[in-house]
């Protein structure tokens, strides 16, 4: 595997941009999202907790948020957007 990724970093780098390609550009435009920083918490949340069932009151109840919790119904329209962006797939 490292010979087809020379650096990690320029690896970590790309997929970094990806990532916020598809979240700022597409999601948070679309579903008119202003707090950038709380739905790259959704994001993170996901990430973490992948093969685990997620509902939106416990997203919107882990302490991962800064401040204010966003409330079910904007996580929902989070995971909304994510999944019609192809970011996550529901099952």
């Amino acid at each position: 595997m490292a010979e087809l990724i020379p650096d990690l970093d320029i690896a970590k780098d790309y997929l970094d941009g990806i990532v916020n390609t598809v979240l700022l550009k597409n999601v948070a435009v679309r579903q008119r999202v202003y707090n950038t920083a709380m739905l790259s918490d959704v994001v993170s949340f996901f990430a973490h907790n992948i093969g685990n069932l997620a509902s939106t009151r416990r997203i919107a109840a882990s302490p991962s948020h800064a401040g204010r919790p966003p409330s079910p119904a904007t996580v929902e329209s989070y995971l909304t957007g994510l999944v019609d962006a192809f970011f996550f797939f529901p099952v």
